[in-house]
């Protein structure tokens, strides 16, 4: 268990080198899960995020639910998790495709709504989840009472 971590790391670089985009992601959300575990939550999720962009771009489908479900061990709850319920719907369907990994001017065209409109939006979620940027939003924005916005990714 404790050098989980590095062998991951490593098969990861090989992965990487080979060219194996699904294997990569695989090892990439196994990483974030030994991450998790060994209290590194922001490493778990730049990791994760990793992991989710490669599964996105080549339809790894399963992957991608795995990695978008996927919830914090209650003994650490993902910071903002709890308030997400205090969120309009606009607020959290900008703020679901943010956590998907689009850019503000995808979400803008996706949604029909200006990039001002959503960094406005981005700007309100962050304040009432208490974060500082998109990188610490919570993954649970794609949960199951989010589905409507993740599908649309």
């Amino acid at each position: 268990a404790p050098h989980r971590a590095t062998v991951l790391r490593e098969a990861a670089d090989l992965l990487e080198a080979a060219g194996d985009r699904l294997e990569l992601a695989r090892v990439l959300a196994d990483l974030s899960e030994v991450h998790t575990r060994a209290g590194q939550s922001g490493r778990a999720r730049m990791v994760s995020r990793q992991a989710l962009d490669i599964a996105e771009e080549h339809g790894f489908a399963p992957l991608t639910r795995r990695l978008t479900t996927r919830e914090s061990p209650p003994s650490e709850p993902e910071r903002g998790a709890g308030r997400v319920g205090v969120l309009s719907s606009s607020e959290a369907q900008v703020a679901s495709l943010a956590v998907a990994g689009l850019s503000n001017r995808e979400i803008a065209e996706r949604l029909f709504i200006t990039v001002s409109t959503v960094e406005q939006h981005l700007t309100h979620t962050y304040r009432k989840l208490r974060v500082k940027g998109r990188a610490d939003l919570p993954l649970g924005l794609l949960g199951p009472d989010r589905q409507e916005a993740a599908d649309a990714v």
